[in-house]
């Protein structure tokens, strides 16, 4: 919307479907997306800033719960509808590079470069501890050479199918250190 609070129109997106996939992908982006900035001690006294930033991925298999919005043939998603959100939010956190990034219904694969064309650039900039390891759950990035250091590198993985009734319940708690606070960053 314009500032006059008109919609502002954009020619050419309601023509081509590949554009209103990428125009309902943008705006899923801010729907999904909370960033976060704490201020942090560190040596000497200086404060610093902490970036945080959460995201719901929405794993593939919950796509079938949203089959009147992906409007796939399919129950799911058609792969490339995930390839396509999964690199959407993987260059997003690349390009944001926050120190810590709280992911939520996160499955393996969003790490795959088959599926996600950023997901190289997570790995190379980011520690991941994920939980569970077998299916859709949450995880916690925490940024090489970022503002926070990880304490532990074996996170601790609350919840799951026999606490809470679905994997998707699960918290993945890591041990971090920033400045001179140290604080267990959860994802859930």
């Amino acid at each position: 919307a314009s500032s006059s609070g008109q919609a502002v129109r954009q020619p050419g997106i309601a023509r081509h479907p590949r554009m209103r996939l990428i125009a309902g992908a943008a705006a899923a982006v801010g729907a999904a997306l909370s960033v976060s900035k704490m201020g942090v001690e560190k040596g000497g006294g200086r404060a610093d800033r902490l970036t945080m930033l959460s995201w719901n991925v929405l794993a593939r298999p919950y796509t079938g719960f949203n089959q009147r919005f992906h409007r796939a043939a399919g129950r799911l998603e058609e792969p490339s509808q995930t390839r396509e959100r999964y690199t959407l939010a993987g260059e997003e956190i690349a390009r944001r590079a926050p120190d810590i990034v709280f992911l939520q219904e996160c499955e393996a694969t969003f790490f795959s470069p088959h599926w996600n064309l950023a997901a190289a650039r997570l790995a190379e900039g980011y520690e991941v501890f994920r939980c569970p390891p077998d299916g859709p759950g949450t995880a916690v990035l925490v940024r090489r050479g970022g503002a926070a250091r990880v304490l532990d590198p074996r996170p601790a993985c609350v919840g799951g199918s026999a606490e809470t009734g679905g994997s998707c319940k699960v918290a993945t708690i890591v041990r971090v250190e920033a400045g001179h606070r140290r604080f267990a960053a959860v994802s859930a």
